[in-house]
This record gives C-alpha cells, structure tokens and sequence, in this order.
C-alpha cells in the first residue's frame, strides 16, 4: 500500500504540473461563465415577445429565410443572426427590424469558445484535460488522510477534503455531456436539411407547452434539425427536423449542474465556490512544489 501511494503521489504530482496551463484555463473561462446564470438568472426580464412579431422581423430582415442561427437578449428587445450572406451577424430591434450597430466583444461567448477548444477547436485536448482533473480529484482522497497547517500543503489537502464533491462534480459533469448522457433520444429526419428559423418557430407556436414567446436562442442541432432554447420560469428546450416536426427535449441534468443553470444565481455561486477550491488546489500544489524544489536546491548547493 505504502508502494502504491507513492507511485499515486508521483503521477499526481506530476500529471498536475504537467497541465497547470490548459486547468488555469478552464478554471478562469468556467469563473467567467459561472457568472453568466448569476447575471440572467435563467428567466426572460422582459415582456414576451409574440412569434407572429419575431417572425415578420425575421421576414422583414432575411427575406430569403438564409439565417442559421437566432439569439436574443436577456429582455427579447435585440436580436442577432448569422447566415451565409452575414457571416458576422446582424444586430436589430426585435419589434421592429431597426439594424443596429455589431454588439463588439461578448465576454461570455469568447469564455464559452476558450472553455471548450482553446478558441482553437481544440476539444480533444480540453476533454482529456476533464479526465485528468477528474482522475486527481479522484485520487486525492487515496494518498493522504484529512490534516491543516498553515501551509500551501496544509491549504492543498484540507482544501480537497473540504470540498472534495464539488471538485468531482465539475470534470465528471463536463465528460458526461460529452459523452452526451442525459439527452433526450428523438427521431429526427436527419436526412433532410435543417428548417428555416421562421418556420421552426411556427412549429414551436403550435406547440401550447412551448413558450415560444420567451424564445432566447435557435441554433442546429448537432443531430439534425433545427434546436429552439426559451426561458420563462424554467428553461425549454425543443428541436424541429427538416419535415417540421416538434420534438421537445428535456434539459441534461449533467449540462445543468455544470452550467449552473439548475436553480438560477444560486447554482451559479455553488459552481463560483467548486472553482474557487479548485484555484486553491492548483496554486498551492504548485506552490508547494515549488518551495520543496526551494529545499532541494539549497540542500544539494
């Protein structure tokens, strides 16, 4: 056992130092982001928006049904979309179709890009970061027992006892979405193309669990079909294939709890509280490593 500990130490030790880079990454973009359900707490602010007016926008403003993606402000009064011909987006009133000047940097979505590739497409190396930091945390409670001193060692293992569920809960979370556990199973046309946002917003308004009125966000979904996202009072989520049928989804509960969306701004502070202990793992594992090679050096000089 003693032999097995010290081989868990040493890869501990060394997978952390390893990819301390790409964990401080994922520690500050998921900070940011944390904020995000904290700031929106989840629900639409302002009044509902009818479809018939969202689509007449829609129609006023691409007139050739281009648009791939919709998103709107936390109050519905902005909307922006991509498509083929604005490759960039366009910003306008949702009531009226007035073009607005481009919203310039979105914190939340640079965040979002960052947290899963590096901005790089770069989701392999940020999954099998995940599976690190879930093996360490896993690994933790195996190699020491619960002690403090006021000691970057000290702060390192009260730290991971303390607050050891919160720092499975995080990678374990982010691998069961990429493992996509949690979603809905719908037998989407995937062989036809996806619909045009007006009219997978006309299937939605058909819908009466649907409310469509608090449409946020429409975007492709990643096995066919068009994804329509509302947030009322809780968040709906809904997909509509190529033949313009309605198929709602049920909100992962991994995705959930790792956004922290699953009880608004408190959800948001228990998420801040996980990569706060986890900062406080990966700044006193390097600064304890970095004292005892300190040591070392003055020793061995």
């Amino acid at each position: 056992m003693t032999s097995f500990k010290r081989y868990l130490r040493f890869a501990h030790r060394w997978v952390g130092l390893i990819l301390a880079p790409i964990f401080l990454v994922l520690l500050l973009s998921g900070a940011i982001l944390a904020f995000k359900p904290i700031v929106h707490d989840g629900a639409r602010l302002g009044t509902p928006l009818s479809p018939e007016t969202l689509i007449a926008t829609l129609q006023r403003l691409d007139p050739a049904s281009e648009a791939t993606r919709l998103a709107l402000n936390a109050d519905g009064t902005i909307l922006t979309f991509q498509s083929p011909s604005h490759p960039q987006g366009v910003r306008a009133l949702s009531q009226t179709g007035e073009i607005l000047p481009g919203e310039g940097f979105n914190l939340f979505q640079w965040a979002k890009k960052i947290h899963e590739g590096l901005a790089l497409d770069a989701d392999a190396l940020m999954e099998l970061a995940a599976y690190a930091m879930l093996a360490l945390a896993l690994a933790g409670p195996l190699m020491t027992r619960p002690w403090w001193r006021n000691l970057p060692m000290g702060w390192h293992v009260a730290a991971g006892w303390a607050l050891w569920p919160l720092l499975v809960l995080a990678p374990l979370t982010g691998l069961m979405m990429a493992w996509h556990v949690g979603q809905t199973p719908h037998p989407i046309d995937s062989s036809s193309p996806p619909p045009s946002i007006v009219r997978a917003i006309e299937a939605a308004s058909q819908d009466k669990t649907f409310a469509v009125e608090n449409l946020v966000e429409a975007r492709p979904h990643k096995k066919g079909g068009l994804m329509l996202v509302a947030r009322g009072a809780t968040e709906q989520r809904a997909v509509v294939d190529g033949s313009g049928r309605f198929f709602p989804l049920a909100l992962p509960l991994p995705k959930a709890v790792h956004e922290g969306t699953w009880a608004g701004k408190w959800s948001g502070f228990l998420n801040l509280l996980g990569l706060a202990a986890m900062g406080t793992l990966l700044t006193s594992g390097l600064l304890a490593r970095w004292r005892r090679s300190k040591r070392t050096t003055k020793v061995a000089s």
